[in-house]
């Protein structure tokens, strides 16, 4: 239970207690490291003697409120005159206790006459609103333990629901992703060729990992290659080895190629559309016989066992047509074609994977990011995202590397995101929510209570997780609950 865990909601009260009551506020934790304030109220660590008692000492050890009415003079202050004389006229401060332990002191402090005034016109009035606003403080830190003891447990049970499947990393709910995956797992049940059609950031080798560790092989070697990352002339002896004296460098030995490495495994060949002419017809032959010939050979063939699946974000249909590709290896690929939906044929993916990216970066930056302000999202639901899942991974990096608040900006984003090209190819203003868009925010929250509900739903929870979960009172969700118009016997609690 720590303040510094919510340093902006309690540097919020701060500065409303002082537009309230005209006098400067100061926040500090149990070890009196100042994390809000006001006015003259400097940061740092405030100063402690060993065996002195000071004001918010005081009021930590003792858990009562202290009032200092004669600085200078209260015996509470004497420590203070060895650093030189007092600049406040006076001070109130109040302990902030979370189950019986003291994690803090608010304090009220006083520099001038007009201050002062204010501060003791009504001690009882103000100590009362005082203690309430520690108390309102000890309830945010409550609420945010149990924001994150929420987390922990539907990580958890996500964990739980999702081990045994191979697709979970796989992050969408919309018809077209969902459709995909369930291609891919019949797909995996096989040994059939599967090629993944989609462009570039939309997840193929993911998804070639997925059918991999779904499929009987998954116990064997995945074996990934790009064949757009290797020049030709390389090519040939990575594809199938070759043997010692081969050519000049050749290894001791000779070596074997990715094909006998994946032996009895999956291989992954991305941007199979790259591949040089030449060596389509070995590829073609490889996979009708089952057998490699290492560059260098006398012509003994190797059996290999090997599931392929290809992928490309090309389209292979109009390579045969143009003669760049040969026309029975698109067949032999061909078997299960499978195809990959871009980010803009799901909308209602962005957000989820968003927030995903967006925990992935806070544990790795050891930030705390709960989430993206509604200009944020607006944003990234209608951004056509050319470069897919792999381009909003960047932006998401980026924001959460630049961001310093809780929740991610829209300062914080790159520039080249509050531009839209247009059909033209001209770069369009954004259009604001519901302006023009068949997606808005309130859409965007409507699918968002849904999910989270019907998840909660599946897991036997209680529908009042789902505040914690969306980082909402139960008030607002239930207003919002009602204003949906979803019916209350469907998350009925269990």
């Amino acid at each position: 239970m720590s303040l510094r865990e919510i340093a902006d909601s309690v540097q919020q009260i701060a500065e409303a207690v002082a537009s309230v009551l005209h006098v400067e506020v100061e926040i500090a934790d149990h070890q009196l490291l100042r994390i809000a304030g006001t006015g003259k109220t400097e940061p740092g660590r405030l100063q402690a003697m060993a065996g002195e008692d000071f004001v918010y000492q005081a009021a930590l050890r003792t858990g009562q409120p202290v009032v200092i009415d004669s600085p200078g003079t209260d015996p509470l202050c004497r420590p203070c005159m060895h650093y030189g004389n007092c600049a406040e006229t006076g001070e109130i401060c109040c302990p902030i206790r979370v189950n019986g332990i003291g994690v803090g002191v608010i304090g009220l402090l006083a520099f001038d006459q007009k201050q002062r005034d204010r501060l003791f016109s009504d001690v009882d009035s103000i100590l009362l609103f005082l203690q309430k606003m520690a108390e309102l403080i000890a309830m945010q830190i409550k609420e945010h333990q149990m924001y994150r003891e929420q987390q922990l447990a539907l990580e958890r049970l996500q964990a739980a629901m999702q081990q045994d499947d191979a697709f979970a990393e796989i992050t969408g709910t919309s018809a077209v992703i969902t459709r995909a995956k369930e291609m891919a797992r019949r797909a995996a049940e096989s040994d059939s060729t599967v090629l993944l059609l989609g462009e570039s950031g939309t997840g193929k080798e993911l998804f070639a990992r997925a059918i991999h560790k779904a499929s009987p092989r998954r116990n064997e070697p995945f074996v990934s290659l790009n064949c757009a990352a290797i020049p030709d002339t390389l090519m040939e002896s990575e594809f199938f080895g070759y043997e010692e004296g081969a050519f000049t460098g050749a290894r001791r030995g000779g070596k074997k190629g990715l094909f006998e490495t994946a032996d009895k495994g999956t291989i992954f060949l991305d941007e199979i559309g790259d591949m040089p002419m030449h060596l389509q017809g070995k590829l073609l032959r490889v996979l009708q016989e089952k057998q490699v010939v290492r560059v260098g050979g006398e012509g003994q063939p190797v059996g290999v066992d090997v599931r392929v699946v290809a992928a490309t974000h090309r389209d292979l249909a109009q390579l045969v047509r143009e003669g760049a590709f040969r026309q029975d290896l698109y067949y032999r690929l061909h078997v299960i074609p499978i195809h990959l939906p871009p980010l803009r044929e799901r909308r209602e993916d962005i957000l989820p994977l968003a927030h995903l990216l967006l925990q992935k970066n806070a544990a790795r930056l050891g930030k705390q990011l709960n989430g993206f302000t509604p200009e944020v999202q607006a944003r990234f639901v209608q951004h056509d995202w050319p470069g897919n899942v792999r381009e909003l991974s960047n932006v998401v990096e980026y924001a959460s590397t630049m961001e310093h608040r809780l929740f991610i900006s829209p300062e914080n984003l790159p520039a080249t995101l509050w531009t839209s090209p247009s059909a033209e190819g001209k770069a369009q203003p954004v259009v604001g929510p519901g302006e023009g868009s068949s997606w808005n925010l309130k859409q965007i929250e409507q699918r968002t209570i849904r999910r989270v509900m019907t998840h909660l739903e599946r897991a036997n929870r209680p529908k009042e997780e789902a505040a914690q979960l969306l980082g909402v009172s139960r008030a607002t969700l239930f207003r919002k609950l009602k204003e949906m118009r979803i019916c209350e016997r469907s998350h009925r609690d269990p």
